[in-house]
């Protein structure tokens, strides 16, 4: 019945690794799921330190260059940042 909710194509790699056992595949899936939620936090406060660092380091390097430290503004980065910030976007 809970393929009915989750549809099949969710549960499919479930059933496969938990041989066609539907009361394993979902308590797979209920543990995948439960381990994501439990990952989602530490890697959102991870990514926004990365960010942030990143953000931090390339602003002093483009203020050392002589230029304005919001690096991220259209013509504010130095050369070598500025063909990395436009390939980026």
């Amino acid at each position: 019945m809970i393929e009915r909710y989750l549809g099949i194509a969710r549960l499919t790699p479930y059933l496969e690794s938990m041989g066609d056992d539907i009361d394993g595949a979902v308590a797979l899936y209920r543990w995948n799921t439960e381990l994501a939620g439990a990952l989602h936090a530490p890697l959102s406060h991870l990514e926004i330190i990365v960010r942030n660092s990143m953000d931090r380091e390339l602003s002093e390097w483009n203020a050392a260059q002589g230029l304005p430290s919001r690096c991220a503004l259209e013509g504010n980065a130095a050369e070598p940042l500025y063909l990395l910030l436009s390939k980026a976007l």
